[in-house]
């Protein structure tokens, strides 16, 4: 595993966890690099949770008429779900 992953993991709520068990929840998992101000969830995708590794991630809604409203900052080792 990657060592800023492994830190991130370990940071988060998951370092807690046994290691067999997070072992079994990342593998497979996939590493995202998101260039800023990039849309990776849309309502109706499937639910997805996220590990972040570094930057900040804004988790927001988006009303009919265009107006938005945050409802979660992530920042470094917090794990964030779309419901």
């Amino acid at each position: 595993m990657e060592p800023d992953i492994e830190a991130a993991l370990q940071k988060s709520f998951l370092g807690r966890l046994p290691r067999d068990l997070v072992d079994r929840l990342v593998e497979g998992q996939l590493r995202m690099d998101v260039p800023e101000d990039t849309t990776i969830y849309r309502e109706g995708e499937a639910s997805r949770a996220f590990l972040v590794v570094s930057g900040l991630f804004r988790l927001f809604l988006v009303s009919g008429d265009g107006r938005q409203v945050t409802i979660r900052y992530g920042r470094p080792s917090d794990v964030l779900g779309t419901a």
